[in-house]
């Protein structure tokens, strides 16, 4: 999931095809280690609500632009294990990104 992630945010910069994104985030998880990886969306917009437009989605034909604010993710869930999630939150620029989030990426486990 975080190679996904990381591949997810290596894809963004204004300019980058939406679809692109979701693409390179299930590819990269697929390829670490989750060959079954299957995802609605990998992460959306943020702005006055916590959940809006674009999707992150293979359907996607939004194209990103300088400033717009996404949550991108690799969450991960099976039924009868439980399920896991990663994501951050960062403003898209000419170059790429800007972090919202500062939390670290380490896994927890909670007992």
């Amino acid at each position: 999931m975080a190679e996904g992630l990381e591949a997810e945010l290596a894809a963004v910069r204004s300019g980058a095809n939406v679809r692109d994104l979701y693409l390179a985030a299930v590819q990269a998880t697929r390829s670490a280690g989750i060959p079954s990886y299957r995802r609605h969306h990998c992460g959306h917009g943020i702005g006055l609500s916590g959940y809006e437009y674009p999707l992150i989605s293979e359907a996607s034909e939004a194209v990103l632009e300088d400033g717009m604010c996404l949550c991108v993710e690799t969450p991960f869930y099976e039924l009868g294990w439980g399920g896991m999630m990663i994501e951050d939150t960062i403003r898209v620029t000419e170059e790429g990104f800007d972090p919202i989030t500062t939390i670290p990426r380490q896994l927890f486990q909670l007992a």
